[in-house]
C-alpha cells in the first residue's frame, strides 16, 4: 500500500512583495517562485525550465508563465499532495484589487497528462501559510525511483508603482529546500517589448555570467546550486512600447548594430558609451562573444573619492573599480578603510553598482569592456588632508581571490582617482580634470573612426 504523504509543495508560490517608491503609491502583485516541499526529503529537483511572457494587456503589466520540473523520487512509492496558493491576502490599502493578487488560468500536467485540481480554503494550512486564503491542491504518485516531469501554466498581474516601474521576478531561494543540489535551472523573461533602457536589476547580488541579454529575451541559467537569492528584475514602462508611444525612442545603437560589427568594433563602442547603466550591454556583449574558458583572476584597477562638495548625498562613499574578464564576482566585495595609525575608520561590504543613481558620471571610471563598479558607503566624512588606506578583496564564483591596497590623501574640493594599469601594475594619480579633459577627446576621436558610418541614421539615447 502507497505511503501517503501530505506535502504541501509550493510549486510557483509568489511572493507578497510590496515595491513602492512613495508611501503608499504601489499596488501589490505577485512573483514567479519554484517548488519546494515542506516535509518530504526524498525527491530532488532535476531540473526547472520557467519561461515567463511579459506582456501590456489594456494598460496591465502581466506575466503568461509555462513552467516545466523534472523531479526525481529517490525513495519507496509514495503519493505527494502538492499545493499552490491560489490568493494572497490583500493590504488594507485601498489600492491592491483581489485580481492583482489572485493565480489566474492555472494548469497542472504529469508527464503530458492534465491532472485534476481543486480549489480549497486556506484555514486548514492557516498556521503555516497565514498569507494564503485558498489553494489549489492536487495528487502527484511517484513510483519507487521514478523521474516525472510536471507542467503548469498560468498568468499573473506583476507588480507596480506610481512612478512607472513595473517588478517582475522569480523567487528561487526556496528551490534549496529539495534533496540535494537543483540539478539545471534555466529562467527566461521574455521581453519583446521593451528598449534595453528600460531593464535594470532589482537587487545587486547577482554573478553576471549566470545572465545572457540577447536583445528581446533576459535568460538566467545555472547547474548545480543550492539558491541562496531571488531574481527581481525592474521594468520601466516608459520603454515599453504601448506605454508613452511619444516618448519612445528607437532602440540603443548598440543593440541594433551588434550582429554588424566585430567584436573589436563592438568594444569600441561599448567603451565610447557615456551612459553610465552597462548592465545590460555588458550581459549583451557576453551573450555574443561568449565568455573564457579559462577562470582568471580578478583585477582591482581604481578607486575614486569624491570630494565632500561634490557628494549627492548625506552619505560620503568610495567607488571601487574591478576588471573581471569573466563575469563571475560574487557580490559585494570586502573593504577594510584605515588611518595613518592603523586604526580602522570602517569596515564592511561594497555593493555593486549598475547605474549612477544621482546622474553624476564624475564619480564613474569604467574603464575597459569587463570593468565594474563596487561602492562603500562610509559612516562619517572623511577629514582634509589626511592620509588613509582601503584595502579590498574581492572573489569570484571559482574563488580566485583579490586583495589590493590604495593609500590616498582626501581633499574636500574635486575628486580622487587612483589606478592601476593592468598590464604594468603602475598604480597612477589621475587630477580629474585632465581625466575628463582626455576621455571626451578619446570618445570624440573613436567615435568619429569607427562609427560614424555605421550609425549615421542610429539615434543615441545614452
Amino acid at each position: 500500500m502507497k505511503k501517503i504523504f501530505f506535502t504541501i509543495l509550493f510549486i510557483v508560490v509568489l511572493l507578497t512583495i510590496t515595491i513602492s517608491v512613495q508611501a503608499n503609491d504601489a499596488t501589490l502583485g505577485r512573483l514567479g517562485e519554484t517548488v519546494y516541499p515542506m516535509s518530504n526529503n526524498d525527491v530532488e529537483m532535476i531540473s526547472e525550465d520557467i519561461f515567463i511572457d511579459l506582456q501590456n494587456v489594456d494598460g496591465i503589466i502581466k506575466g503568461f508563465v509555462t513552467c516545466t520540473f523534472v523531479f526525481k523520487n529517490t525513495s519507496t512509492s509514495t503519493d505527494v499532495l502538492m499545493g499552490f496558493p491560489a490568493t494572497l491576502k490583500i493590504h488594507e490599502d485601498g489600492l491592491t484589487r483581489e485580481d492583482d493578487v489572485t493565480l489566474h488560468n492555472f494548469t497542472a500536467y504529469i508527464n503530458g497528462n492534465k491532472i485534476d485540481v481543486s480549489e480549497v480554503d486556506g484555514s486548514q494550512y492557516e498556521e503555516q501559510f497565514s498569507f494564503y486564503p485558498k489553494w489549489f491542491v492536487f495528487s502527484v504518485p511517484f513510483l519507487q525511483d521514478e523521474v516525472i516531469t510536471m507542467t503548469h501554466t498560468y498568468d499573473i498581474n506583476f507588480f507596480n508603482n506610481s512612478s512607472g516601474i513595473t517588478t517582475i521576478g522569480y523567487v528561487l531561494e526556496t528551490g534549496a529546500t529539495w534533496k540535494n543540489n537543483i540539478g539545471h535551472s534555466k529562467i527566461t523573461f521574455n521581453l519583446p517589448d521593451v528598449l534595453p533602457a528600460g531593464i535594470s536589476f532589482a537587487s545587486y547580488q547577482y554573478i553576471l555570467s549566470d545572465f545572457q541579454y540577447n536583445g528581446s529575451q533576459l535568460i538566467f541559467e545555472k547547474s548545480d546550486f543550492s539558491p541562496d537569492f531571488n531574481i527581481l528584475v525592474d521594468i520601466d514602462k516608459h520603454f515599453m512600447l504601448g506605454f508613452n508611444q511619444a516618448t519612445i525612442r528607437p532602440a540603443d545603437d548598440l543593440f541594433a548594430i551588434g550582429n554588424t560589427l566585430s567584436k573589436e568594433e563592438l568594444i569600441v563602442a561599448y567603451n565610447n558609451i557615456i551612459k553610465t547603466n552597462k548592465l545590460i550591454e555588458t550581459l549583451y556583449l557576453t551573450t555574443l562573444f561568449g565568455l573564457p574558458e579559462e577562470s582568471h583572476q580578478p583585477i582591482i584597477t581604481g578607486i575614486t573619492i569624491p570630494g565632500y562638495s561634490e557628494y549627492t548625498s548625506n552619505e560620503p562613499f568610495i567607488n571601487i573599480n574591478i576588471y573581471d574578464d569573466n563575469f563571475d564576482l560574487l557580490n559585494p566585495c570586502q573593504f577594510i578603510l584605515k588611518d595613518t595609525r592603523g586604526i580602522i575608520i570602517k569596515e564592511g561590504k561594497a555593493k555593486r553598482l549598475q547605474y549612477d543613481q544621482y546622474g553624476y558620471r564624475i564619480y564613474y571610471h569604467f574603464g575597459d569592456f569587463g570593468t565594474q563598479i563596487y561602492q562603500t558607503h562610509l559612516s562619517e566624512p572623511l577629514i582634509e588632508g589626511k592620509t588613509y588606506s582601503i584595502i579590498i578583496t574581492c572573489i569570484d564564483e571559482t574563488h580566485n581571490e583579490t586583495t589590493k591596497t590604495f593609500t590616498f590623501i582626501y581633499h574636500h574640493e574635486g575628486s580622487t582617482l587612483l589606478f592601476t594599469n593592468p598590464k604594468t601594475g603602475v598604480q597612477e594619480n589621475f587630477p580629474i580634470l585632465l581625466v575628463l579633459s582626455l576621455l571626451s577627446l578619446f570618445v570624440l576621436v573613436q567615435y568619429k573612426k569607427s562609427m560614424v558610418k555605421k550609425l549615421d541614421d542610429a539615434s543615441w539615447i545614452f
